[in-house]
């Protein structure tokens, strides 16, 4: 019997806010060109990062303590924009933004929509890790769930290409092969507020939890929605890294 699939999305900020938030007319484009396929989804998380405009308000302050308020109630702000954004395009969505786990957990249990906003969640994590909360917990009720991690770049890359020229994109691998490699980290304490990395160390370290149960992750460019349409249609996509428990090897 084939389970029902839920779907995790989740924007960086680079590519999806502003510096002054959320950047509603990308949202609005990239969201438009994929309400199709969210229909076979029975449940769609959407999610939203800090980006630029999150980093330059945390120099304003010097503790990790301070960095994080700032960003908790920026990305709270940048959910809102996003929410309007999915009540605009006509979505069923859940009309509020919860601000912890255990306020996440009540409203995905309640189902009070097909669709749910998140952002910041917890201190000491980014909103990598609240999709992979996110998703494991629908995994838990019993989805399929699956994970868009969209960023500014085509791919995970070996290196960062931008200063390495020898940097080679990785088309699909595992979460634990790239930790091996040193191209994911995986211990929760190197997470810092504004750190800006592929995935964050603590959604790396709960994903490696999760061993064979965790998710395909589909990571990829924040402008290419068709590669995203491609993946998610179970087509070969024209760019992107896919992460699945199934790939036993890297492949570049």
């Amino acid at each position: 019997m084939n389970k029902e699939k839920a779907l995790v999305l989740k924007f960086g900020g680079s590519g999806a806010t502003t510096i002054e938030g959320a950047n509603v007319e990308y949202l609005t484009s990239f969201l438009s060109s994929l309400v199709d396929v969210f229909s076979q989804y029975e449940r769609i998380g959407l999610i939203i990062g800090g980006g630029p405009r999150i980093r330059s308000l945390q120099k304003t302050v010097n503790t990790d303590y301070e960095k994080n308020m700032i960003a908790r109630e920026a990305l709270w702000e940048h959910a809102e924009q996003l929410l309007d954004v999915i009540i605009e395009l006509g979505l069923e969505a859940v009309p509020v933004i919860p601000h912890s786990i255990d306020e996440a957990i009540q409203i995905i249990n309640l189902q009070l929509g097909k669709v749910v906003v998140l952002s910041w969640l917890k201190e000491g994590q980014s909103t990598d890790a609240s999709a992979i909360f996110l998703a494991d917990e629908w995994q838990f009720q019993g989805y399929e769930a699956t994970i868009v991690i969209l960023s500014n770049v085509t791919h995970i890359f070996t290196s960062d290409p931008k200063i390495d020229p020898q940097a080679k994109s990785i088309q699909s691998s595992n979460v634990k092969a790239l930790v091996e490699q040193n191209i994911l980290v995986d211990d929760p304490l190197a997470f810092k507020p504004g750190m800006n990395v592929t995935i964050d160390p603590v959604a790396v370290a709960h994903l490696l939890e999760m061993e064979d149960n965790a998710p395909k992750i589909f990571f990829g460019d924040y402008k290419d929605a068709e590669s995203v349409r491609a993946f998610l249609l179970g087509l070969v996509p024209q760019n992107g890294t896919i992460l699945s428990t199934q790939c036993v090897k890297t492949i570049y």
